[in-house]
């Protein structure tokens, strides 16, 4: 039962992810038309058009990596329940929460176009993101059965959701030194789930188990009606009884959100920005919504250290599901919830020796209650000619150290991007079946790509001059000037 529980964990570390917030590398990048996802108050170099993979970001990541389950023992890899491994060895390398998620973003359509000296934005978007954080107790109960005093297993927590976005934006420049910008979002509910410990305290003495818990679950479609029965002569949820019946096609939430931006410029070469993201959240109307509260024990099977239980396994398992008992609640079918607003402080250089070579620096912070993130970058760009901008940057946030890199080829009225940032660390090919084997990096980790395509149209609006006429301007100031 241990094994079986630790190894849902490793796959969850190696197939989930860092949440993500948009691909910040962007912001570093000339030739850019979605530069508004970072501050709308910085407008899209071109009109463009885009539809499906205009602007796709795939993240994921986690602050822990496959070498806090598995160790190295006689030529083998063995998991950290094993009796070789010390109870300091394993749980020294757990963080305090083990957390993992995975975040897509998906523009469906988007238009971006100019008039005058304003810049407009249209998209439709699909996004979703999972999350997860498992507490350090959880295994170190596993790891080490009696102890003195309780497991808290408090903030476990297990979320998915998936919403349509529909957004409108401006930006419009005030005067040389000022631009402003915000962006309006419509959000559309189409699944939301999640499991939240709000408490959760087991006390193992031998083969006696006394746990005190506040738990909640909830969930939540669109187009389809979930159900679920309850237990005989309970009003306990029979979660092998979860279906799901075609309903009317409606939306499971509603919400809004803001973004807003400004950009100064105190000198010439020197850009300083300020912008608030997703400000706003959704409220949800959910299908089925249970607890699981107050105090209990059972007297179940020893907990031995090499993971094997001492008994009869099916008896154990049952009585372990009593702590996943969640009854039928009335009246808590809607809730409202934030999304992860994110902050960003930047400021961009453009060396007056060759405009076309600038650095910059990014910091970031997301407000999440389950899962904050802090961190700052330091980029350089190059642009050496209209159609090509390369860039590179290196920081630390909150799950370490990380890298990205980007391109934007803009010619003959098309936009390519192509992104990575993040850090993988070490990566090892693991075998968790006799045919399955995952690549999954060794220690903790975050990755996110980005790709997009879109047809562009109007005149550039990034201040560039083209090289030749580069060349021209200066030889006829020399030629003037007499030099």
């Amino acid at each position: 039962m241990k094994k079986t529980i630790l190894s849902i964990c490793i796959m969850l570390a190696a197939a989930s992810a860092a949440r993500a917030q948009e691909f910040t590398t962007s912001y570093f990048l000339d030739n850019n038309l979605y530069s508004y996802r970072i501050n709308p108050a910085i407008p899209g170099e071109k009109g463009f058009v885009g539809f499906a993979i205009s602007n796709v970001n795939l993240s994921f990541g986690s602050n822990t990596g496959i070498n806090a389950f598995l160790y190295p023992r006689d030529g083998k890899l063995v998991t950290g329940l094993h009796s070789s491994v010390s109870s300091s060895e394993f749980i020294g390398n757990m963080p305090k929460t083990l957390r993992m998620d995975q975040v897509f973003n998906e523009n469906l359509l988007a238009i971006g176009f100019w008039t005058k000296k304003s810049f407009h934005n249209i998209e439709l978007n699909v996004k979703e993101d999972i999350f997860a954080g498992l507490p350090r107790d959880m295994f170190e109960m596993f790891k080490c059965g009696s102890n003195p005093y309780p497991y808290d297993i408090s903030n476990t927590r297990l979320s998915v959701k998936s919403y349509v976005e529909v957004a409108y934006g401006y930006q419009r420049k005030i005067n040389d030194k000022f631009s402003v910008g915000g962006r309006l979002k419509f959000l559309v509910g189409l699944a939301a789930g999640d499991v939240l410990f709000n408490k959760g305290d087991l006390t193992v003495n031998g083969n006696q188990v006394t746990y005190d818990l506040d738990a909640r679950v909830r969930l939540s479609t669109t187009m389809l009606n979930l159900k679920m029965d309850v237990k005989d002569n309970s009003d306990i949820f029979d979660f092998s009884t979860l279906r799901m019946d075609i309903g009317d096609i409606k939306p499971c939430g509603l919400g809004g959100a803001v973004d807003l931006g400004m950009t100064y410029k105190p000198v010439k070469d020197l850009t300083l920005s300020f912008s608030v993201i997703d400000l706003g959240g959704i409220s949800w109307n959910y299908d089925i919504v249970g607890k699981s509260t107050g105090s209990d024990s059972f007297t179940g099977e020893t907990i031995k250290s090499d993971g094997t239980i001492k008994g009869d396994l099916k008896q154990f398992t049952d009585n372990l599901q009593k702590l996943a008992e969640f009854r039928k609640i009335e009246g808590e079918d809607k809730a409202f919830n934030m999304l992860s607003c994110t902050l960003h402080l930047g400021a961009r250089y453009f060396m007056p020796f060759y405009d076309r070579l600038s650095v910059g620096l990014l910091a970031s912070y997301r407000i999440d209650k389950f899962n904050p993130c802090l961190g700052a970058k330091l980029g350089a760009t190059v642009t050496p000619v209209d159609w090509l901008s390369l860039t590179g940057n290196y920081g630390i946030n909150s799950y370490g150290k990380n890298y990205g890199l980007a391109l934007s080829l803009n010619a003959l009225n098309f936009n390519f991007v192509l992104g990575y940032e993040g850090y993988s660390g070490k990566i090892s090919n693991v075998q968790v079946a006799d045919i399955l084997s995952l690549v999954t990096p060794m220690d903790s980790f975050q990755n996110m790509v980005k790709l997009g395509v879109n047809i562009t149209f109007g005149k550039r609006h990034n201040g560039f001059k083209s090289l030749s006429d580069s060349f021209i301007h200066g030889k006829k100031a020399v030629e003037e000037n007499g030099e």
